[in-house]
């Protein structure tokens, strides 16, 4: 496939463009570089350059860098000369930054920030994986949201890529639980100990269908799945969480997890999904047993606050 060589001025002094666009490098007062493979440095004539080090595969994390390229760009052309946003080819990464950085300033949806992008450079084409971020920041009202329970999946997904790609989960992407008299939500204790296991912020939302339904209105629950068909009653799908970490380091694909406090088993995690009742599959699932918890209002308990992960 043919890529422009040249970059394309999407909008007036913002330029969009590859790595043959630094031929004329000089031209730029300020350079986004989204990109890994290849290091850039830039010429001293440059007034400012960042780069955001993704690489163009669908698993790549590009939305936690959407506010700070966004306000790269922005910054830029308020201080006046070009701004180029590049990766290799000038088709997937810069190109959904510059989207990203559209729908943030311009109030565009998803489709209407490509399409606009796409008229002034007909070549871009950003990967579903990216695709799928932008839909998200969208959904967020185009900034960063840890309360919005999409991104809470989408965490937790990128979670068990991490976790299939190296066999082990970073501690400081998982969730972890303060204590914060400010915060008004209801908590999950451990029926048996009273520990607290997770908070409404932890949960994790359940397709009602497996297939053509928005996924994202029954949030947190699900009947209980085929791990313990014995029980009856609902369960609770989190993102996983600091407290499951002695669980989660074994290595293995699926496992029990139990409270920290008295060692009761609280439910169980699998990298490659648990299937509900409803036959929609959570992938990967970390699903908490209500029969084993208790739910205390806000009204009742001294509220949380949630320690956000990384990603």
């Amino acid at each position: 496939m043919f890529f422009a060589m040249q970059p394309d001025e999407v909008r007036p002094g913002l330029w969009l463009g590859g790595l043959g666009s630094l031929l004329h490098g000089n031209e730029y007062m300020h350079i986004l570089s989204v990109i890994a493979e290849s290091p850039y440095e830039p010429p001293e004539s440059t007034k400012s350059h960042l780069t955001i080090p993704v690489f163009d595969v669908e698993s790549a994390v590009l939305i936690r860098h959407f506010p700070a390229g966004i306000a790269f760009i922005k910054k830029g052309l308020e201080e006046g000369g070009k701004v180029l946003v590049h990766c290799a080819a000038g088709v997937s990464r810069s190109a959904t930054m510059v989207c990203a950085y559209l729908m943030s300033t311009e109030g565009l949806s998803v489709s209407a920030a490509v399409d606009s992008v796409r008229a002034k450079r007909r070549v871009i084409c950003p990967n579903i994986g990216f695709m799928q971020q932008l839909r998200l920041w969208e959904e967020m009202g185009c900034k960063l949201d840890d309360s919005n329970p999409q991104y809470r999946y989408y965490k937790a997904q990128q979670a068990g890529e991490e976790w299939r790609e190296n066999g082990m989960v970073d501690p400081s992407t998982l969730a972890g639980l303060e204590e914060d008299s400010q915060r008004r939500e209801s908590v999950y204790r451990c029926k048996k100990c009273r520990r607290l296991v997770a908070t409404e912020s932890n949960t994790i939302p359940v397709p009602e269908h497996a297939v053509g339904v928005a996924p994202w209105r029954n949030i947190g629950r699900a009947k209980e799945t085929r791990d313990d068909p014995g029980e009856a009653g609902t369960s609770l799908f989190v993102e996983p969480l600091q407290w499951m970490q002695a669980e989660l380091d074994h290595g293995e694909v699926q496992g029990k997890l139990y409270c920290p406090g008295c060692s009761a088993r609280l439910g169980s995690y699998n990298w490659a999904g648990i299937q509900s009742n409803s036959g929609v599959w959570m992938n990967p699932a970390f699903q908490l047993h209500l029969a084993r918890l208790d739910l205390v209002n806000h009204e009742e308990t001294p509220i949380l606050s949630i320690r956000q992960p990384k990603i």
